[in-house]
């Protein structure tokens, strides 16, 4: 099986979804969609055991408490909805048409469009909006599936009345003042748990852990599906989409456009299993998208699989999936022509392997405008920490500020390309920590900008170069379970296999380490003005114990090991 748990994990969603799908499948053909559509936009209630002759008319009320198990009807055209799910067992927002044709916009004095939040929020609720919510019953411990179909969400780039005081977001000059405070020190993203960091979180309370979302869902127990759904033009409030609660979720057919958020986009947390497949997320500013696994979720070994991904022209755009121990696979995941505010990210577990095929990066690079006061933008780098397979990938035509950074006990590339990109800040394309492997791999023209002083040679591979100025191996090291002592440099080692570098500048190494630091600053001294050519630094250094360098055309099998604190590759 190509994936061991992804048949598992469509399983789990087809089950707990197929009873809501029967329910709506029953109502479209009795026509009862069409005839309520017919008298009005609604949305329409229809309510469990499914009155076809009697459904509510939700266009009265501001707010919409679906408090039963039913089907939520909206036509075609344009409507109101905010929504607070109390419901136990099953909802259903189904749009009676195509999802282009069904636009609904936020009620009057509200953010969102539906949220199903835990008790201490539900609480927190009626003390805002009083008679509403007086009733309401404690549902936490009430398994939940909502499901969302055939819909576009937008808020035409303005909240109505900005944030009502929910969740502590009490307007946009407040959540303004946190993305300020966060800009300010999250250029060090190295150490996001860094007091600075948390005096933000703290000072705004829980507005730095629970976003103003259009669909804001961390009731326990809740499992949330999306199919045919888009997501277009919003801006003011935080993010798209929080989900932070340990349930399955499934993101099919979804796009995600234009949008101008103040944080970001994508919030997914705590979850049991993840489902992303033919999504689009593209022409979005202020493009964060967070997928993890909690380690404080009482979750083990969470599942992600992500299948038919484009991730395309996005500007400060950050993207990490990472969590202590999840599972990962994925396939067909395409990230083209965006600016990133942060590198992409993908950080997980040694003991937990993920699998990607056609992962492709192309002409991708870091975002330089519209940069908050005081902040900085790192810019594009790919980071990947643990252990796993990536094949039939593709690294073309991207502008790095960082290249590559890879921590890893057993990852390896088979039947890669990385071909015409330029590095700017690092002297390396690929910087190891840990083993890792190559095979059926060519390095094409990539090239480094001359723009930039190095106290170092370039080279395609480095080893281990954090290791010598970072009390950790690597500064993330923290966020993995069971992490490797990569300060041993017996845990170092590169494995090529029919690998071959066809680069056209010769100035610079295939793999390069440097073996003695003591005395590497007083080498360096000599070549404030650049280093010689590769050939020459093997003739003059190579014997010295200060560099391990080496250049290849072609390798047909090469391993390279630490002996006595010399690089060898033989």
């Amino acid at each position: 099986m190509k994936y061991k748990f992804k048949s598992i994990l469509y399983v789990l969603i087809f089950m707990s979804c197929q009873f809501m799908f029967a329910q709506v499948e029953q109502l479209r053909q009795d026509g009862a969609f069409d005839s309520v559509c017919s008298t009005g936009m609604g949305p329409w209630y229809f309510v469990a055991p499914y009155n076809t002759t009697d459904p509510i008319d939700l266009s009265v009320d501001d707010l919409s408490i679906i408090n039963q198990e039913g089907v939520v009807c909206f036509c075609e055209g344009e409507s109101e909805f905010s929504g607070l799910i109390t419901a136990k067992n099953n909802v259903v927002l189904y749009g009676n048409g195509k999802a282009e044709d069904i636009i609904v916009t936020p009620s009057e004095g509200f953010y969102f469009n539906l949220i199903s939040v835990k008790k201490e929020d539900l609480f927190n609720l009626s003390t805002i909006y009083g008679p509403k919510f007086e009733n309401i019953a404690n549902i936490d411990d009430d398994l939940v599936d909502i499901s969302i179909e055939n819909i576009t969400f937008t808020n035409y780039y303005s909240a109505k009345d900005g944030f009502p005081n929910l969740f502590n977001n009490s307007n946009t000059q407040e959540l303004d003042a946190f993305v300020d405070c966060l800009s300010n020190i999250d250029d060090d993203y190295n150490n996001l748990n860094s007091p600075e960091r948390l005096d933000c979180i703290e000072q705004f309370d829980e507005l730095g852990f629970s976003a103003a979302a259009s669909i804001q869902v961390n009731r326990p127990k809740t499992n949330l599906s999306l199919n045919n759904v888009v997501f277009k033009e919003f801006a003011t409030i935080a993010t798209i989409l929080e989900y932070i609660t340990n349930g399955d979720l499934d993101i099919q057919n979804t796009v995600i456009i234009n949008n101008q958020t103040k944080i970001g986009l994508l919030l997914l947390d705590k979850f049991k299993n993840l489902s992303i497949s033919n999504t689009l997320i593209t022409k979005n500013t202020q493009s964060y998208v967070y997928i993890g696994g909690s380690s404080d979720s009482d979750i083990d070994e969470p599942k992600i699989h992500i299948e038919g991904l484009d991730v395309i022209d996005n500007r400060m755009l950050t993207f990490h999936i990472w969590s202590r121990n999840f599972k990962f696979t994925g396939e067909n995941l395409n990230f083209e022509k965006n600016k990133f505010y942060l590198p992409f990210m993908l950080w997980a577990s040694d003991r937990t392997l993920f699998n990607i095929n056609q992962f492709r990066f192309v002409n991708n690079t870091g975002f330089e405008q519209y940069i908050p006061e005081g902040g900085s933008a790192i810019g594009f780098g790919i980071n990947i920490g643990g252990s796993g397979t990536i094949t039939d990938s593709e690294f073309a035509i991207n502008t790095f500020s960082g290249g590559f950074i890879l921590r890893s006990n057993r990852t390896i590339f088979n039947e890669s390309i990385f071909k015409k990109n330029k590095i700017n800040m690092m002297p390396f394309l690929i910087y190891q920590i840990g083993s890792l492997g190559f095979k059926n791999t060519t390095f094409i023209d990539n090239y480094f900008s001359g723009s930039h002083s190095h106290s170092l040679p370039f080279a395609i591979f480095m080893p281990r170069l954090l290791i010598e100025h970072f009390e950790r191996d690597n500064p993330l090291a923290y966020l993995i379970d069971q992490p490797a002592p990569y300060t041993d440099l017996k845990l170092h080692e590169l494995n090529l296999e029919n690998v071959k570098f066809q680069e056209s500048d010769t100035n610079f190494a295939s793999i390069l380490s440097v073996n003695n630091w003591d005395i590497f600053p007083e080498i360096a001294s000599h070549f404030e003005d650049g280093y010689p050519s590769v050939y020459r630094m093997l003739d003059e250094f190579n014997s010295d114990d200060i560099f391990s360098i080496y250049k290849f055309d072609q390798i047909n099998s090469l391993n390279c090991i630490y002996s006595q604190n010399n690089y060898i590759c033989n």
